[in-house]
This record gives C-alpha cells, sequence and structure tokens, in this order.
C-alpha cells in the first residue's frame, strides 16, 4: 500500500516489493537468511506447510478443512500424512 501504483496485486503469497512472482530460488535464499536471523533450527522451506497442517489438526481443525487448506485432491492423503503425525506427537508428549 506504501508503493502506490509502483505495487501490482495478483494476489500471489510471495512476491517482489512491486507485487511480481518471486523467483522460488530467491524465496528459498530468503527464507534461509531469517532462519538464521532469527537462530532456530534449519528447517526446508516445504516444512512450514507440514508444521501449518499440523498445528492445524492439533488446534481442533477438522481433516476436511485442512485438506482444503492444503488443496490435497484426496483426503486420505491428508490423513496418511498429517493425521498419523498429530497421533503420534499426542502419544510422545
Amino acid at each position: 500500500m506504501t508503493l502506490g501504483k509502483v505495487f501490482k496485486d495478483k494476489e500471489l503469497v510471495f512476491t517482489t516489493k512491486t507485487g511480481k512472482p518471486i523467483f522460488p530460488r530467491h524465496l528459498t535464499i530468503q527464507f534461509n537468511e531469517a532462519i538464521q536471523t532469527a537462530e532456530v533450527p534449519k528447517i526446508r522451506f516445504h516444512d512450514v506447510r507440514h508444521t501449518h497442517a499440523t498445528l492445524c489438526l492439533e488446534a481442533g481443525m477438522s481433516l476436511k478443512e485442512v485438506q482444503d487448506r492444503l488443496v490435497h485432491s484426496s483426503i486420505k492423503t491428508t490423513g496418511d500424512v498429517y493425521a498419523t503425525v498429530t497421533k503420534n506427537e499426542r502419544e510422545i508428549h
């Protein structure tokens, strides 16, 4: 908004400062820099998706809602990958 007409909103999640698509490699570089700055354990960018899904399930979101968020074509994929993780995590803690 501060850039006014310079920013072209294309409804993308990750963009350059002017709204253009960001190259995946550049996003990975920025993500890794943020991890170093925050001094947290290194993870892959894709792991953020897994973390989000797991946290949604642990917070009580239905498997169907998580499937919709992740745009999985089959709820079986969501359940096989994420529901098992949350069940195991609960048993550990």
